[in-house]
């Protein structure tokens, strides 16, 4: 149940349009009123509030506005305060993709770089750039929706379904360009590889009651799918190895709903071994972009996220949402 973190929407890359095309194409990325209303709301909404949160944390700490009892805190456990080089190293990390031309950092990790106090979320509302960018991530056509969706009241809902078809749309791509079996179920998606189902997981709900009943929802249809649809067919076991399994409330939660079984601790260490940087890339990075609490670890310590894993076979997994029936 590997959980991806709050992203914003697909950027296109610009084309190029050389004269006259190229006037229109400025024309067209200036914000209009309605525009720039409609991004104030995109902004203030939970997910993207909560996504904006690491960027206010690192901010924070990068401008020197570190608390002397957290300083303190530090010490007691024998910890050196990070300096700004460490934290931006770390930062670059988090916030960065490898290139071949190098790093790219992400726009909104730019902003808060170039500041020279602490950013907060709500300075992000008074950012031109921050504005266009968020802009710039909508299709014209998303930005008639959710005009649309704020006139008849379900502006909500709309959002939300742009963060999870975003998110499926990409994972969908990825696997197909990796000739990895991917595929959507409701409002989560599952690969193949091998023998094995990896169910994943956007980040689209404030609490876990609510992201709980996502998971029920699209396990009762996975266990519809691997009984009748033949490209499941090869498919012997379910698995989940992610950082959410390192929170133990989290991981006590799923058990006491799901009961999967549980990786061995020893078995985790192994995998952390042997593909140590997919392991860090992909499942430890994606703990500290999705959790404030664990990105603040990360800045000040470089603690690392614990990661947990589950799995089940395929015919218990059936078995469960059978009896589920009955």
């Amino acid at each position: 149940m590997p959980e991806r973190e709050p992203q914003f929407f697909r950027r296109e890359e610009p084309r190029e349009a050389p004269g006259a095309e190229a006037e229109g194409a400025k024309k067209e990325s200036e914000l209009s009123s309605k525009e720039k209303e409609l991004v104030l709301d995109i902004i203030n909404h939970p997910l993207i509030q909560k996504g904006l949160v690491n960027y206010e944390i690192f901010s924070k700490y990068y401008s020197g506005e570190a608390e002397d009892k957290e300083i303190k805190e530090l010490k007691k456990k024998g910890i050196k305060f990070p300096s700004r080089k460490e934290m931006k190293e770390r930062a670059d990390w988090v916030f960065s993709e490898e290139t071949e031309k190098g790093l790219k950092k992400d726009p909104i990790y730019k902003i808060a770089l170039k500041s020279e106090r602490p950013v907060k979320v709500e300075d992000f509302l008074e950012n031109e750039d921050f504005r266009k960018y968020v802009i710039g991530e909508l299709t014209k056509e998303g930005i008639n929706e959710l005009k649309e969706a704020k006139e008849k009241g379900n502006f909500d809902e709309v959002l939300r379904k742009a963060f999870v078809d975003r998110q499926m749309d990409e994972a969908i791509k990825e696997g197909k360009e990796k000739g990895i079996l991917t595929e959507r179920i409701g409002d989560t998606w599952a690969e193949v590889i091998n023998n094995e189902c990896r169910p994943h997981l956007p980040r689209v709900a404030e609490n876990w009651p609510k992201t709980f009943e996502i998971i029920k929802q699209s396990y009762k249809a996975l266990a519809n799918l691997l009984q009748k649809d033949e490209r499941f067919g090869n498919v012997e076991k379910l698995t989940a190895i992610t950082w959410l399994f390192g929170q133990k409330k989290i991981a006590r939660d799923f058990d006491r709903a799901f009961a999967w079984h549980p990786y061995s601790e020893g078995t985790i260490k192994k995998l952390a071994r042997e593909k140590s940087k997919e392991y860090q890339n992909n499942i430890q990075r994606a703990g500290i972009k999705a959790s404030p609490k664990l990105f603040k670890s990360y800045l000040l310590t470089g603690e690392m996220p614990e990661i947990g894993g589950r799995w089940i076979t395929k015919d218990e997994f059936i078995e469960k949402y059978e009896k589920s029936k009955e």
